[in-house]
């Protein structure tokens, strides 16, 4: 392996060890968004995460990746050898990766459950369900109604509803 092979697996592995430290982030999520920017290609990056995993410079909890006390060491040892241009190029990768992730999504369906007409409305943050409500309707008419008011007043309505729950 040449030193220019060298350096650009280090270089790749230094980028996945900033994305970790920088984003609470799965194997797949990690997988996922070094695929969408391009950084590396699908086997590399499975390569490297079961590397770093192997060197014990991360380990997994609860499905998340995170840095031991090794890993943040080697990375703040080796992080000069990451240019300004890529640091600056993945913080705002990662700061949009964080915008639209940290956003709440609210969600609404209509159902028909053995014939009675339900909607089920939901609130979504970081993908994980912080809300969810399944509501009997008299019609398709008013659970349509019912979910264009929670798509545009979910937060406020959430709230609401969080305030009466805790007798606030």
């Amino acid at each position: 392996m040449s030193t220019y092979e060298i350096h650009e697996l280090a270089q790749q592995k230094l980028i996945l060890l900033y994305i970790i430290k920088n984003i609470k982030v799965n194997t797949e999520t990690l997988t996922n968004f070094v695929l969408e920017h391009d950084i590396m290609n699908y086997f590399l990056v499975k390569q490297y995460i079961q590397e770093l995993l192997k060197t014990e410079l991360v380990y997994i909890n609860d499905n998340i990746l995170f840095l031991t006390e090794t890993g943040l060491e080697t990375y703040q040892f080796f992080s000069n050898d990451l240019s300004d241009e890529i640091k600056k190029d993945l913080k705002l990768k990662l700061h949009h990766y964080k915008k639209v992730k940290n956003k709440k999504e609210a969600l609404g369906r209509y159902d028909l459950i053995l014939g009675t007409p339900f909607v089920q409305l939901d609130l979504n943050e970081e993908e994980t369900s912080i809300f969810s409500c399944s509501i009997k309707v008299s019609s398709e008419k008013e659970g349509q109604k019912l979910i264009k008011e929670w798509k545009e007043n979910s937060e406020k309505m959430y709230q609401e509803i969080m305030n009466l729950l805790k007798g606030s």
